[in-house]
């Protein structure tokens, strides 16, 4: 029902355009693997086919929200709306008259005056105490004499003495008020970023680097250089591709095939956007993918792809590690990994690589990858206990693997127990990557 709505989505108006780009996104963390197409073209419609500010802004945070945390997406998108209600109606006249003197103070979000909650600050006045002046006077003079540090300093019962008292007669204390402006001596204050108040441009998501490898030399491609790797966000996939320019023509009408995968990777659309690349330039697309293609044996993880522009056709092959469909929620409890270590014994499959030196590196690159740390244990040699799941729609169906890591120098024995037993030589390819 919403494919027909968005068929018709540039001739709706705002409201309804911003319905539907919400709606489908609802529908994407409710029904991720069936949805996936339809919210990757929402998405399109909304951030670069619409003139609408308020839509392109939404879409974009949709997007990012995808991308780099789908728990809180879902916890955001499906959050349960509180009830909007009036409730002046319950409030006594005379209450609701002087709320409405402070209607611009916390008295009209409390639905209290302001004596409800807030402390009387009474004045603080400093009282001479001349016994309190010498005997501080002869403190200084000692500490002078004595050591460094002078610790009658933190002598309450004498500093006490010398605390300024309020109205009451009261001594103030060694604590700060708690509405305190000054900064404690030796700090600075903290200057807030006013174009980041809450911080969520400084504390960016963590997203793996990915790295694009040449696949086209500019000598094979007649000046166009090619780079390009696989990535999975959200569910998402797509290819990054970086295209460069280093002939003396312009170039254009760029377009992009596949051939039939073990992982049945197609572009959802054959036209690459980029409309022009003018001589000396670079451009960074992702061409997004979907998982509905011709299907073979998961027997390599290379895929072979056709790129044509006006100047002609080129042929090469990308690697798509198996890393790339490895999922968020892979993690898996002590107790369910010991259980089905046990029911998978029997399709243990063993090989030797080549490690980091770097323990913690290894460990790094495989959590920032969805490969996650269960126990580890380390005497002469460092074993790791991990665990992943492999899902790709249509394909494999969240798959579970479990990785026993036995780490000695720069030398790793890995071994391999999975529901999935025929993607396990792809499996040990990916973690050979990973822990280089």
């Amino acid at each position: 029902m919403l494919e027909s709505f968005l068929d018709n989505f540039a001739d709706e108006n705002a409201a309804v355009q911003l319905q539907l780009l919400t709606a489908t996104v609802k529908l994407f963390l409710k029904k991720p693997k069936t949805t996936q197409k339809l919210v990757q073209y929402a998405l399109d419609l909304a951030t670069k086919e619409s003139g609408n500010p308020d839509l392109r802004d939404r879409g974009f945070v949709y997007w990012r929200l995808l991308s780099s945390d789908p728990e809180a997406a879902r916890q955001v998108v499906l959050s349960e709306k509180p009830l909007i209600s009036e409730d002046s109606s319950q409030l006594e006249p005379t209450l609701l008259d002087e709320l409405i003197s402070h209607m611009s103070t916390l008295s009209s979000v409390y639905h209290r005056p302001p004596e409800a909650f807030v402390s009387k600050l009474k004045k603080k006045v400093r009282v001479f105490n001349p016994d309190a002046l010498a005997k501080k006077k002869k403190k200084a003079k000692a500490g002078k004499k004595g050591n460094l540090i002078d610790h009658s300093e933190y002598d309450n019962n004498e500093a006490a003495d010398d605390q300024p008292y309020d109205e009451e007669g009261r001594g103030s204390g060694g604590g700060a008020s708690l509405i305190d402006f000054d900064p404690p001596s030796g700090e600075s204050p903290v200057t807030p970023n006013i174009l980041d108040p809450f911080g969520f441009l400084s504390t960016p998501a963590v997203v793996p680097r990915v790295e694009k490898p040449l696949l086209l030399s500019a000598e094979q491609g007649n000046g166009l250089e090619l780079r390009g790797a696989f990535q999975q966000r959200a569910g998402l996939f797509s290819l990054s591709l970086s295209l460069a320019n280093r002939s003396p023509a312009a170039m254009n009408n760029f377009m992009v095939s596949f051939n039939k995968n073990a992982f049945r990777l197609k572009p959802v659309s054959t036209v690459i956007p980029v409309q022009i690349l003018n001589p000396g330039q670079v451009s960074e697309v992702d061409v997004p993918l979907s998982s509905d293609g011709e299907a073979m044996p998961a027997t390599s993880s290379l895929i072979q792809i056709a790129v044509k522009n006006n100047v002609s056709v080129f042929y090469m092959t990308a690697d798509c590690p198996l890393y790339t469909f490895f999922t968020h929620d892979g993690a898996l409890p002590k107790n369910q990994y010991l259980q089905l270590w046990a029911e998978l014994e029997a399709t243990e499959q063993a090989s030797m690589m080549a490690a980091s030196s770097n323990l913690q590196h290894i460990i790094s690159s495989l959590q920032q990858h969805n490969v996650f740390l269960i126990a580890q244990k380390s005497m002469e040699q460092d074993v790791l206990y991990l665990s992943t799941k492999i899902s790709v729609p249509g394909v494999f169906g969240g798959d579970v693997a479990l990785i026993e890591l036995t780490i000695q120098g720069t030398q790793c024995k890995c071994c391999v127990r999975t529901s999935a037993p025929l993607l396990i030589p792809l499996l040990q390819t990916s973690v050979a990557q990973l822990i280089a």
